[in-house]
């Protein structure tokens, strides 16, 4: 329950401003002077005729002035922005998230702002189909169709084609790339931490990605009134039981996501032909920062002003990281980019000016990875780097249970009742079952681990993600900074000679081990599964850390972690870890 508290308040988007922008005359007529409003309205999708509810919001425009449009997205399991200065309260707070911020901005200074419930959601029409190309991706052509229709004239356009910009976080990120790839007449998009592979996204490595799958269900269940997918339910729902998720579902998930118009797809679609600032979040262990680049680059190849900044937090995982400043997300708002720092907010709105009116260019690097109070700024994002062989044996995969039940046993008295008088009635009667040795801990543990996560001490959760596999890598040089992407060339086998008993997996991470003491900790709470005996190679998950000249970099393996709460091999069985890897420490830009 205390999930799904966080979760609804979380995953929300709002609004801010608009400004204008000179017609060229094609649609005829000069406009006349237009008072600032706002209304509510529906259109037919042309995807199925689904009704998609939105806010249209006019500018104060003027006579002779026209205005571009910006469409505004919400995340996930939330909906529109209806009024930009709501006097609910909850509302307000809702719209404190900073792509609405940046919508309301647009608004005021003189933009066309549409802020739409997606399909599936708030007062849209229709099944949740997770950003379908041939539903959500026409839904938002439906939207512009509309717009060009409605807004006439004031509409700023080039010729006959309307100047069309769109900004939104996560969810809401997801239809701007989806959107762009179906409708050329997008010129500018800002997805916020948003998705490149929703297969790596949620089920990397054919890992499901358990605590976030249930989160996702658990809040988009009840504000989506029930229109989620039911192969939603099923591909989760199977997932945490038995880890395997319908193929079809997985192909689902591919056809959904930016990649696939990156790499070709069979209806001919390719790649958008828009320019984009992507933003994302070093510690959002549910979109990383690989995805970011990943998408950055695919838009760069093919031939489009795409960026990419990478800030401090994003999604927040409620259980094991600390929660961002609207509880489950967070959002720096000053970003480092080597010896120059923007305001978060006001670089968003600068792209868009800059895209869509001609405004000053931003100035921003074409990647920028912001860190604590300094920053790196590159031209082409760091991948490898400073390489060696690493070499890891005796990994016993699985949760031991032990490990589990002796952790609870050491506590104080004090605390463990406290742990278990915060735990629904039947997990407290499990969990005692189990610590009076009256249980079967290998079938019981697994079943209620996640209620027990939620309440246990952050100590006791830090000593389950020990780094006892650790392979040193490289050691930092004076002036050095981990910023980039890690890499790994690996080969998991049985380390016992005997036949393999199961279907290991494993998880990799990029830890540092500070030389001046003070504990090896694990960058940026991300990791990569490994599922499987035989070779993989990978980009791990992009990390970004100062360090100190001294400090050992390497690669972590554990057989457990909080982020895959019931993903881990059922089969506790010893592993070996060996190959190279190669992490990116780079000349630090700036010491501040």
């Amino acid at each position: 329950m205390r999930l799904l508290i966080l979760g609804l308040v979380l995953l929300s988007t709002a609004c801010t401003a608009p400004s204008t922008s000179n017609n060229d005359g094609s649609r005829g007529g000069n406009p006349p002077a237009q008072a600032a409003s706002f209304s509510d309205a529906v259109v037919a999708s042309k995807a199925d005729g689904t009704e998609i509810a939105f806010t249209a919001f006019r500018p104060e425009l003027a006579a002779g002035e026209t205005a571009p449009l910006l469409i505004h997205g919400h995340g996930w399991a939330l909906s529109r922005v209806k009024d930009f200065n709501p006097s609910n309260p909850v509302t307000g707070f809702i719209q404190t998230e900073i792509s609405a911020v940046v919508a309301q901005r647009a608004w005021e200074e003189g933009y066309f702002v549409i802020s739409f419930d997606q399909r599936g959601w708030g007062e849209s029409g229709g099944t949740v189909q997770l950003m379908d190309p041939d539903f959500e991706g026409q839904d938002v052509s439906s939207l512009i169709d509309w717009a060009v229709e409605n807004f006439g004239v004031h509409l700023a356009s080039e010729g006959d084609d309307p100047i069309v910009g769109s900004i939104g976080l996560s969810y809401g990120g997801g239809f701007q790339t989806i959107g762009s790839a179906v409708d050329d007449r997008f010129d500018a998009i800002v997805p916020i931490i948003t998705w490149h592979d929703l297969r790596n996204s949620l089920f990397p490595g054919g890992v499901p990605k358990s605590i976030w799958a249930a989160f996702l269900v658990l809040a988009g269940t009840p504000t989506s009134q029930f229109s989620l997918s039911p192969e939603i339910y099923q591909a989760f729902l199977s997932g945490a039981t038995t880890m395997n998720v319908d193929e079809g579902f997985i192909n689902k998930l591919g056809n959904n996501s930016l990649v696939s118009f990156c790499e070709g797809r069979e209806d001919g679609r390719g790649v958008p032909d828009v320019d984009a600032l992507f933003v994302q979040g070093a510690h959002d262990v549910l979109f990383n920062m690989t995805e970011a680049e990943m998408n950055r680059a695919c838009l760069k190849n093919a031939g489009n002003d795409a960026r990419l900044v990478v800030q401090r937090d994003g999604h927040i995982v409620p259980v094991v990281q600390q929660s961002g400043e609207l509880i489950l997300f967070g959002m720096q708002e000053t970003i480092h980019c080597g010896n120059q720092d923007f305001d978060t907010a006001d670089v968003m709105y600068q792209f868009l000016e800059e895209k869509l009116r001609g405004g000053t260019a931003t100035g921003l690097p074409e990647v920028c990875i912001s860190q604590a109070e300094t920053g790196q700024a590159f031209n082409v994002m760091p991948i490898g780097g400073d390489t060696a062989n690493v070499q890891v044996d005796n990994v016993v995969t699985g949760l031991l249970v032990e490990t589990v039940l002796g952790l609870l046993l050491d506590l104080d008295p004090g605390t463990l009742v406290d742990v278990l008088t915060q735990l629904p009635a039947d997990v407290t009667t499990v969990v005692t079952t189990l610590l009076t040795g009256l249980g079967n801990p290998t079938k019981d543990l697994p079943a209620v681990l996640p209620a027990l996560l939620n309440v246990l001490p952050q100590n006791l959760i830090d000593e389950l993600l020990t780094f006892q596999h650790f392979a040193p890598v490289a050691t930092a040089g004076p002036n050095q900074a981990l910023a980039g992407i890690p890499t790994a060339a690996i080969t998991l086998s049985p380390t016992l000679a005997e036949t393999p008993l199961s279907d290991p997996i494993v998880f990799l991470g990029v830890a540092v081990d500070p030389a001046g003491g003070g504990g090896r900790y694990l960058v940026n709470d991300q990791v990569v599964p490994v599922r499987g005996f035989g070779e993989h190679q990978l980009n791990l998950a992009g990390v970004t850390a100062k360090v100190e000249e001294g400090d050992q970099v390497g690669l972590v393996v554990m057989p457990f972690h909080t982020q895959f709460v019931s993903s881990y091999s059922r089969i506790p069985e010893p592993v070996s870890v060996s190959g190279i890897a190669a992490m990116p420490l780079v000349d630090d830009q700036q010491s501040r």
